[in-house]
């Protein structure tokens, strides 16, 4: 329902239209971390809370969270060229690892007190990540590392494109053949439109410039198939193009709390993997929330300040070269 005002919006918007980028994305990013968090707090509510309106929101969100990583990625490697595979691999894992192994540490012990579960190789085996919710971050390593393979094998731009949505089939595969759980599957395709996308988001502009009611119309067409027939992988897939395009019309949103939130949405992502199960243990619904999103977004603030210290430091160590 969203996509399609957001889409009615734009198609009556006069403004010139922009590309995606990471700052005017920024806003966007803290509003999914605080969605996020809402969506899960459904999980341990009654059933006659209002918070239960998020209810299914999760994959939609995770799916723009991987539609902006494939085309931040795309769009870098397109601005800087080959030299932007050099400490590849450093600066990405970087910028993921040290915070998801810090909320991981945090949680292990917070799970075997306070909630009196403890952690075992067995849940490994069957899918289930460290820290609730990290799969996305797993993804996300193992997206940038193909990534950077693909990068390094093959220089037709649009062979690698091709390669990396058959390394989507095969991890969805995979997943299905060990009866892992259907969101390490769903959301996957979105990081494949989100490289499309930042291929050709040129050719998006120039076609929204000239037939725009028409190009956001059809967008709306291939939104409703999708939804009449219920194709979730290919919905999820298409769901971040049927949100995101309309804002390149519509004016950038200016917030400096939302420009906050999302600077840290990394980590209020992997905080709200402690305290929304933490406080789903004790509290009904209204406190679960409050205290959810209070602690995620105080304790993302402290982790990416804490983690950008350490960044620092193992930067200047010749690790992962």
């Amino acid at each position: 329902m969203l996509a399609f005002v957001l889409l009615i919006i734009a198609s009556f918007s006069r403004k010139g239209v922009h590309g995606l980028t990471k700052d005017g994305l920024a806003p966007v990013r803290g509003l999914l971390a605080v969605g996020i968090i809402l969506c899960h707090c459904t999980f341990m509510c009654e059933e006659s809370a209002p918070v239960l309106m998020f209810e299914g929101w999760g994959a939609v969100i995770v799916s723009i969270f991987f539609f902006m990583s494939g085309m931040g990625l795309v769009k870098s490697y397109k601005s800087k060229g080959a030299k932007y595979l050099n400490g590849f691999k450093k600066k990405s894992l970087l910028k993921l690892l040290p915070s998801l192994i810090m909320a991981t540490l945090v949680w292990f012990p917070t799970q075997y007190y306070f909630i009196r579960v403890e952690y075992s190789f067995s849940d490994l085996l069957k899918g289930v990540p460290p820290l609730n919710y990290s799969w996305f971050v797993y993804m996300l390593i193992a997206y940038y590392l193909c990534f950077y393979l693909v990068l390094k094998i093959i220089d037709n731009k649009h062979v690698r494109l091709l390669a990396m949505l058959v390394v989507s089939f095969i991890f969805a595969f995979l997943f299905r053949m060990m009866e892992w759980g259907v969101f390490w599957s769903l959301s996957l395709f979105a990081f494949n439109t989100g490289t499309y996308f930042g291929e050709y988001e040129n050719a998006v502009i120039s076609m929204l410039n000239k037939h725009r009611v028409l190009s956001l119309l059809a967008i709306s067409g291939t939104l409703c198939v999708l939804m009449i027939f219920r194709i979730r992988s290919g919905g999820q897939a298409f769901v971040p193009i049927a949100l995101l395009v309309p804002l390149m019309i519509l004016p950038v949103i200016k917030s400096n709390a939302l420009m906050l939130l999302g600077s840290v949405s990394y980590e209020i992502y992997l905080c709200h993997g402690i305290f929304v199960p933490l406080f789903g243990h004790y509290f009904t619904w209204w406190p679960l929330v409050v205290w959810s999103l209070t602690c995620s977004i105080i304790g993302g603030i402290l982790l990416n300040n804490i983690s950008g210290r350490i960044k620092v430091r193992l930067d200047n160590l010749r690790l992962f070269a």
